[in-house]
């Protein structure tokens, strides 16, 4: 990548080959995400097909499109409940689908995720463990803005073990509500979140 490039979004067509093909296949998922809604059962489904091998515009198509599924699911049967219900009809080869599927249920920027997600995202952590048997920090990035401080401090090790994507990830996730406030420490620990004074901080205390 050059400098000053802007980096690529790794949802955005290849090519206009692929916008076209994109375009026409969001019309189906669109039909058949309206459909998920009223019967989840069937996100298993959409879920196997986007996973297939040499399934990639569809499954660009469906994670585009995916905040189309979650909101409506969220507002329905509650976040929380939705969350576990889908994580427990796809297997671990339908991750990246069941993470874009977490991320979007998370509410937006500003918005702290309830404490039944946080719980809910946690149980499914806890449940799709790593072939070594460590945890994924990924199925907790889109809830770690609205945890207690203390509990993220617990966390950082399992951030700090994972890929750069994944660390980078969380440490944005944490301080997403605090980018006005990025050289305070706050002493009260049950705080949400984390600034970037206190990221530098506790990974420091990691050494």
């Amino acid at each position: 990548k050059k400098k000053g490039d802007k980096p690529v979004n790794p949802l955005s067509p290849k090519s206009d080959e692929e916008k076209e093909a994109m375009e026409l296949v969001k019309k189906s998922a669109n039909i058949f995400i309206a459909i998920c809604i009223r019967r989840p059962e069937l996100i298993r489904f959409l879920m196997t097909i986007s996973s297939k091998e040499n399934a990639n515009v569809l499954n660009k198509a469906v994670r585009n499109i995916m905040p189309k599924l979650t909101r409506p699911l969220a507002n329905k049967y509650g976040g929380s409940k939705i969350a576990q219900q889908v994580a427990d009809m796809v297997d671990q080869t339908k991750d990246s689908l069941l993470l874009s599927f977490l991320d979007n249920l998370a509410p937006s920027e500003g918005v702290l995720p309830t404490q039944e997600l946080i719980l809910a995202c946690h149980n499914i952590q806890e449940k799709r463990l790593k072939e070594d048997g460590s945890k994924d920090a990924r199925f907790i990035i889109p809830v770690v803005s609205g945890m207690k401080r203390q509990d993220l401090v617990e966390k950082l090790p399992e951030f700090v073990q994972a890929d750069d994507i994944v660390f980078k990830a969380a440490l944005r996730r944490m301080g997403e509500r605090h980018t006005r406030h990025t050289g305070i420490f706050r002493e009260d620990s049950e705080k949400e979140g984390m600034t970037l004074c206190e990221q530098t901080v506790f990974l420091h205390r990691l050494d």
